[in-house]
């Protein structure tokens, strides 16, 4: 292959890269089998050159830069997939959307952790950080407490 930018290779040849150093799975996934980070994510590296994010390359590989203010998002949820065709360039605010993130969770919850819906009566919004609170269970909790004080 030829090696062209200190150790880099271009489009078809880094792909080829690529595909040589994935395991396909049943869901059409290309999972790294070299080194992956802590995160989960392949790591790409020649001998003569920085390393890179594998799924990264794969895309740039295929379809050519990532537009600035992107970033991946991996369609298939698994981190270590490098198949262009599972990957998305998308806004980052998209991504956490899209993500696994606790926040998310949080906020597209409809019910509070002890199962009470968050409506307009049960739920009252805290005014500097916009948290919601469940009323009933916020009321449940400072029973309790109370209890505890008079126990004590």
């Amino acid at each position: 292959m030829k090696r062209v930018l200190r150790g880099t290779l271009l489009g078809p040849q880094l792909l080829q890269e690529i595909i040589s150093r994935v395991e396909r799975d049943n869901n059409g996934c290309w999972l790294w089998k070299k080194y992956i980070d802590k995160d989960g994510y392949g790591i790409l590296g020649f001998y003569d050159a920085p390393t890179r994010k594998a799924h990264r390359a794969a895309f740039i590989a295929r379809y050519g830069v990532i537009p600035q203010g992107l970033e991946l998002d991996h369609l298939c949820r698994n981190r270590s997939c490098c198949n262009p065709e599972h990957l998305e360039a998308v806004t980052p605010m998209e991504n956490k959307l899209r993500g696994n993130w606790q926040t998310i969770k949080f906020a597209n919850a409809t019910h509070c952790i002890r199962g009470h819906e968050f409506n307009s009566e049960n739920t009252y919004i805290r005014k500097i950080t916009g948290h919601r609170t469940c009323r009933i269970y916020a009321a449940m909790r400072l029973k309790r407490n109370k209890q505890k004080k008079v126990a004590a």
